[in-house]
């Protein structure tokens, strides 16, 4: 699924025989032509933090071991904290580095990297096990107030034009994020709201 720049519309290209569908985010709706389907997501509130201070922290940091990588991009994170939920052990954000990967398994920590939303969480398995794939069907949740959640095989044009090959991404469905495509919690901010 390719996602272009942003407009009201998200286009996608969906599968090798390139059926194209448009989907239009508007309200607590996703609209696909020829169906019209109410999703529903009830994903945890994210900690807010501004677009500002994830483009100054942009750069890519690794962490790891002889059996992972684990990287780190902090400005797709939208800060939903399930990593720091699901394994305070490996990540903490009152310590430096805040990933410790040598305080679990490499099976738990690919585990929980896999619940990150945004992809701002990644892994690279070095120890022969399998690496993560992206799931067989791509799959859009509105989120009540906030972002889309995409799950899939995805291709994102971002603002600056480059590419990027995704399985997890949380989108912008304000309009106002200054990381678009991608959401950085700015619609917090401006009171986005959507009907219920």
């Amino acid at each position: 699924m390719t996602f272009h720049r942003w407009t009201p519309f998200l286009t996608a290209v969906v599968g090798q025989g390139l059926a194209f569908i448009r989907v239009l985010a508007i309200l607590h709706e996703i609209h696909i032509f020829g169906y019209n389907g109410l999703v529903r997501c009830a994903m945890s509130s994210p900690v807010e933090s501004s677009s500002e201070e994830r483009k100054q922290s942009g750069v890519e940091r690794e962490y790891r071991t002889e059996q992972i990588v684990v990287y780190w991009e902090p400005a797709l994170c939208v800060h939903t904290a399930r990593c720091l939920n699901a394994l305070p052990q490996v990540f903490d954000v009152n310590r430096r580095p805040w990933v410790d990967v040598h305080a679990a398994s490499a099976d738990e920590i690919a585990r929980v990297v896999a619940l990150c939303p945004t992809s701002a969480l990644r892994y690279e398995r070095l120890d022969g096990a399998s690496q993560e794939e992206a799931p067989e069907v791509t799959t859009i949740q509105a989120r009540p107030n906030g972002p889309l959640y995409v799950r899939g095989k995805l291709q994102i044009v971002d603002q600056d034009g480059s590419v990027r090959q995704l399985n997890r991404a949380v989108l912008c469905r304000c309009g106002l994020s200054g990381n678009r495509p991608f959401c950085d919690n700015t619609h917090r901010k401006a009171g986005f709201k959507t009907t219920d």
